[in-house]
């Protein structure tokens, strides 16, 4: 017999939603200081500057002794990140073997995709990758 869902299921999984959403949110603030101290220390190394005064200009903007010189380490091996372009989504779905509504933070999974429509099947995969037979897709959210 299957479970009915309950208000309090829902509410738990808009709470872990929401949960996941601020930690993205920290995330994504911290990859955006990451790229801006990779952007500073490229500038400083192309302006000519050597190692040691890069280092001492980038603690100066704020980082630690050992922060900025990875950064001016990559910044002279022209190490660069890359990104492929892609939207990452986490997803709601309903688990009819066991009758309730789950997040894919339940299932350690979020999705990458290009756009909704491919959101929406590549969640259906990763449900079904995770070996849950009996369940749908409730809906697909981009994060942000």
């Amino acid at each position: 017999m299957a479970r009915v869902i309950t208000n309090r299921d829902v509410q738990r999984a808009t709470f872990v939603e929401s949960l996941h959403k601020s930690l993205r949110k920290q995330a994504s603030q911290a990859i955006a200081n990451h790229k801006k101290f990779v952007v500073i220390a490229s500038t400083y190394i192309e302006d000519g500057l050597d190692e040691s005064e890069a280092v001492e200009l980038l603690m100066i903007d704020g980082l630690s002794r050992e922060s900025a010189e990875s950064f001016i380490s990559m910044a002279m091996n022209k190490q660069s990140d890359t990104e492929d372009g892609l939207i990452e989504y986490s997803f709601q779905f309903e688990n009819n073997d066991e009758g309730s509504i789950c997040t894919s933070h339940d299932i350690n999974k979020t999705i990458s995709a290009a756009n909704d429509e491919e959101a929406w099947a590549k969640a259906e995969e990763a449900i079904d990758e995770a070996g849950i037979e009996s369940a749908r897709v409730l809906s697909v959210n981009r994060i942000e």
